[in-house]
């Protein structure tokens, strides 16, 4: 079978509260605030196995940090995830499409990424959230190209 070109990128910002005005799960709140890591993503050149496997994973756990206290009180927070395009892009005049792209919280459950914000999870305090990033792929769908968006995790009440 012939491996074709292909690459892709998805770029992932945290956000410091206020939440993004669009924000329908995750509303503006003080005193809460996160960091992530890595700052970016980017994908390995998909191989013949993942176009098998119908996916790549990215190789490291991304890892999100929340502060979210007033002095000792633990206050409640909601973690929710946003692209900020409505597609990967396109090539060869075919989109990719956003929902390609998802998130796992070590669960097992792949999340498609959406341009609308969803809630990953909830909490109280300071907390730690890890999740896995794949790319869904497709011998049929993907033409070669480069493919990627900006992910916005937002941290809010």
């Amino acid at each position: 079978m012939l491996l074709r070109r292909w690459a892709v990128a998805a770029l992932v910002a945290a956000t410091a509260l206020p939440a993004h005005a669009s924000a329908q799960q995750c509303s503006a709140a003080v005193l809460r605030d996160a960091s992530i890591s890595p700052a970016s993503i980017a994908f390995s050149t998909p191989t013949v196995v993942d176009f098998d496997n119908q996916g790549i994973v990215y190789g490291s756990v991304v890892t999100v940090n929340i502060t979210s206290s007033l002095w000792i009180l633990p206050l409640s927070w909601s973690l929710c995830v946003n692209a900020d395009t409505p597609n990967l892009g396109s090539s060869q005049g075919v989109s990719k499409p956003l929902t390609d792209l998802q998130v796992e919280l070590m669960d097992g459950n792949w999340r498609p990424i959406t341009s609308t914000q969803q809630r990953l999870r909830t909490g109280n305090g300071n907390a730690t959230v890890q999740l896995r990033v794949r790319m869904r792929l497709s011998w049929d769908a993907d033409p070669p190209g480069t493919f990627g968006t900006v992910l916005r995790f937002t941290v809010g009440s």
